[in-house]
């Protein structure tokens, strides 16, 4: 094993001559749930591809976050931190900013308000740059074909994977704004929607689910409802409820939400079909408000949520600040 490694490393400093096969393919610059690094973190990333017919060894090359000359980054020599591109493949940095961590991490991390790397062989030739403008989270940025000259966003990230076929965007839209903020009102109030971008449409729900397209005809999912209570009880069949959005194109009228009937804190949670923990009367409730903005070419905006508690009684119901926590009901049993 030992034999083959030193023959890789040989013929990798033989090809080190320059690395004009290889670039910087995609980034992601703010990660909260699409890849893990090997200890389980969500880190931001940077995909190399190489063009080339032969693989390349990173050892000695240098990598720089161009906003901060003092972070140039050299990756580490010696058979035991190898970095190796295979021919037409790819390999994923982790910008972590603990190089404890692998010899696949960096000492820096990306700024999602926008930033710049720059890829250098080991004589310091330049092989690679790219700038980039703010970014979403959880989406990347990267060619629209690998090693290609146009870029652009993807929701649908490909780390360690090419880059052709993806659908990519032009850029993304920015969230919309309410017309009136979350709070306490003792009466009904009339909200509005609105968005910078004339051409943007603003998707909304009223369910704490995330507004999208495929939910104005309404979108079923199932539930349990009853639960069996011996092992070999027949099985309930599923219940079904329904996740609907709509388009913004008037006033949202809000009102008193406590006066309609308890639909969640009803549902039996065990075998009990009729749960004696269900509340025998009607449960404070509020309106939840979750919007996004679309438009064609673009990636949806990230939702924005505001909570409205209505009702004269709120003012002095509480002493203490109140939070909201939302939830997409369908997660609440499942």
């Amino acid at each position: 094993m030992r034999i083959v490694s030193l023959v890789l490393f040989i013929v990798g400093l033989i090809n080190q001559a320059d690395g004009q096969g290889l670039y910087i393919n995609e980034v992601m610059a703010s990660n909260t749930n699409t890849i893990r690094d090997e200890s389980g973190a969500f880190e931001d990333w940077i995909e190399i591809y190489n063009e080339d017919t032969v693989g390349w060894f990173l050892n000695g090359f240098f990598i720089a976050d161009n906003t901060n000359a003092s972070l140039s980054y050299r990756f580490p020599n010696g058979v035991d931190s190898l970095l190796w591109v295979p021919p037409h493949g790819f390999l994923v940095l982790w910008a972590s900013s603990d190089t404890s961590k692998g010899v696949n991490h960096l000492p820096f991390s990306l700024s999602a308000s926008g930033d710049a790397l720059v890829l250098s062989n080991p004589d310091s030739l330049l092989l690679d740059a790219a700038v980039f403008g703010p970014q979403q989270t959880n989406s990347s940025y990267g060619r629209g074909q690998d090693g290609g000259g146009t870029w652009g966003f993807f929701g649908i990230p490909t780390p360690g994977n090419s880059n052709n076929n993806t659908p990519m965007y032009n850029g993304f839209m920015s969230p919309p704004s309410f017309s009136m903020g979350s709070g306490f009102y003792n009466h009904a109030i009339s909200l509005s929607l609105t968005h910078p971008d004339p051409d943007a449409v603003i998707l909304y729900s009223l369910d704490g689910s995330e507004p999208h397209e495929t939910g104005l005809q309404g979108q079923p999912y199932p539930f349990k409802n009853n639960f069996p209570l011996r092992q070999n009880d027949s099985i309930f069949p599923l219940a079904y409820d329904t996740l609907q959005a709509f388009t913004f194109n008037q006033p949202i009228t809000l009102s008193n939400k406590t006066l309609d009937s308890n639909r969640i804190a009803s549902r039996s949670t065990t075998f009990d079909t009729l749960p004696f923990y269900a509340p025998d009367s009607l449960v404070t409730k509020a309106n939840i408000v979750k919007a996004v903005a679309v438009k064609p070419g673009f990636l949806p905006s990230q939702s924005t949520t505001q909570t409205y508690f209505i009702g004269s009684d709120f003012g002095n119901r509480y002493t203490f600040p109140v939070v909201s926590i939302v939830a997409d009901k369908r997660h609440l049993f499942d």
